[in-house]
């Protein structure tokens, strides 16, 4: 099977994903189509380095370097990544690795987090009003303290994942699954809750009686896309441009 194949088989998860509006399915078909020329330019290649290493002096430095590949770093592996307190205002992320990375203090606001795998991540205290993480698998991840207000999670897994102390005020979390997680100290005014799994989550002044039983599908469904997200980004670490460590990345990666 072909890394086209991957992506037609990711694109028939989304397009048959009827909780999904269709306008929004319509726009996560196009994130799930990876540019090749764009992910393997020198350009990019060398700001991915320079992020590995900790290479950025400034965040203006940093801007500048952006600014030239569009803010784009969309099907990135950043795995483990130690990015605290760069500022990252709406960058694209979607599709991206960002499993284990430190995003602690960071500026994220506006950024585009759909779609992508977020395991373990650290955004702790990180400010990121109208952050978009729909359908990204946030499990594990720690939010305290963290600025989302506005923030969309739709249709995303957040299993075990740490909200608490944070700012979730009108915040839209519809359809998600959002098993063991933690919302004490949280601001969550406005929150959307409509259709989420909330088994073992933990509120202050809410219970977690939400319907389970319309999300369900949906979960078995993230399961499978994010399968094939394994599988279409193993194809893109076969090429060592991709990726400065492609091998050791496809022995650790995990996306359940």
């Amino acid at each position: 099977m072909s890394l086209d194949d991957v992506v037609k088989k990711l694109n028939k998860l989304i397009l048959l994903n009827k909780k999904i509006p269709e306008e929004e399915r319509m726009l996560q078909m196009e994130k799930l189509t990876p540019d090749r020329k764009k992910i393997m330019s020198e350009e990019r290649r060398g700001i991915v380095k320079k992020l590995e290493s900790g290479g950025y002096s400034s965040n203006a430095e940093l801007r500048k370097d952006l600014k030239k590949i569009g803010f784009d770093l969309s099907w990135e592996i950043l795995r483990d990544f130690n990015l605290r307190g760069l500022d990252f205002s709406s960058v694209n992320f979607s599709v991206a690795d960002v499993s284990g990375a430190n995003f602690s203090g960071c500026n994220l606001s506006n950024a585009d987090f759909s779609i992508s795998a977020c395991l373990n991540t650290n955004f702790s205290s990180a400010t990121m009003q109208n952050a978009n993480f729909s359908m990204a698998n946030c499990s594990g991840a720690d939010f305290s303290a963290a600025n989302l207000l506005m923030s969309v999670f739709t249709a995303c897994v957040a299993t075990g994942t740490n909200f608490m102390s944070s700012n979730l005020a009108s915040s839209d979390f519809t359809n998600s699954v959002l098993r063991n997680a933690r919302f004490e100290g949280a601001n969550t005014i406005g929150i959307i809750l409509n259709n989420c799994i909330l088994e073992g989550t933990i509120f202050e002044g809410r219970g977690g009686e939400m319907a389970e039983r319309e999300s369900k599908k949906y979960q078995i469904e993230a399961e499978r896309l994010y399968d094939n997200l394994s599988e279409a980004r193993e194809y893109l670490s076969q090429d060592s441009g991709y990726h400065s460590s492609g091998e050791k990345y496809r022995q650790k990666r995990e996306y359940r």
